[in-house]
């Protein structure tokens, strides 16, 4: 049974061991300007149209055709060409959905290809950040899961934490319970893979409630290993300490 189901089924009873789950994909903007191609060789024609138009326009236009020809080439899994297209282009002349498109898509071939400080440059444009939360909330999925996946890859625990929070606490319109409930289990897995040093440290320094509502929840974990009945009794603490917020979080 998922780790959020348990909570809502029985708010006394703590997870001792979850095995880690894996998101479902989150759905990708479609490329804009052409209709969807089945035909590979369709396909290639298509974003060959695309590029025509980018030699022939002005930004932001011309920017814009560019990144349908490499979503279609990303779909046909050539991922080089689409890489050769995206390189060097400028970004900044985007309109704000299509430049979180664009960094979704580049940032999958660069951490394809192993090259995390890229992807992370990508994810973290401090235009997208700062209005992130004016996109549409399936795109606000993808960009916080891609955001958790990067920074657990790159060792960072605590931020990959962080953002796996923001993600599970986005309104039910933007993730099904199910992908919710595998989310749960990622910090959980995630929090008991830390060690009692970086536990400490990333615990001290959270700020967000729901975030510090997973590392008290994990404390009782710790402490009370083997030992049910205090495992019980710490977390009716816990539950009465919550702050109503954080409450109807974990409680979703």
């Amino acid at each position: 049974m998922p780790f959020s189901t348990r909570i809502r089924a029985s708010l006394v009873m703590v997870v001792l061991a979850i095995a880690g789950a894996v998101l479902t994909g989150c759905a990708q903007l479609p490329p804009p300007g052409e209709p969807a191609y089945t035909n590979p060789a369709d396909q290639a024609a298509a974003a060959e149209r695309e590029l025509a138009r980018a030699r022939t326009s002005a930004s932001p236009q011309k920017e814009l055709h560019q990144l349908a020809a490499a979503n279609i080439y990303r779909q046909l899994g050539d991922q080089a060409r689409a890489e050769a297209i995206l390189g060097g282009r400028n970004p900044a002349a985007l309109p704000l959905a299509s430049l979180a498109d664009y960094s979704l898509g580049y940032s999958a071939i660069a951490i394809a290809n192993g090259d995390y400080q890229r992807a992370r440059a990508l994810l973290t444009n401090p235009y997208l950040e700062q209005e992130a939360s004016t996109l549409p909330y399936p795109v606000q999925a993808q960009w916080r899961q891609r955001r958790a996946e990067l920074l657990a890859m790159t060792g960072d625990e605590g931020a990959s934490i962080d953002e796996y929070v923001a993600l599970a606490a986005l309104p039910d319109a933007a993730l099904p319970a199910a992908d919710r409930a595998a989310i749960h289990e990622l910090i959980w897995a995630a929090l008991n893979r830390m060690s009692d040093d970086a536990f400490a440290k990333f615990s001290a320094g959270a700020t967000d409630d729901d975030v510090k509502g997973w590392y008290q929840l994990a404390q009782v974990s710790r402490d009370s290993r083997g030992n049910l009945r205090q495992q019980n009794r710490r977390v009716h603490l816990w539950l009465a300490r919550l702050p109503l917020k954080s409450l109807v979080f974990f409680l979703r």
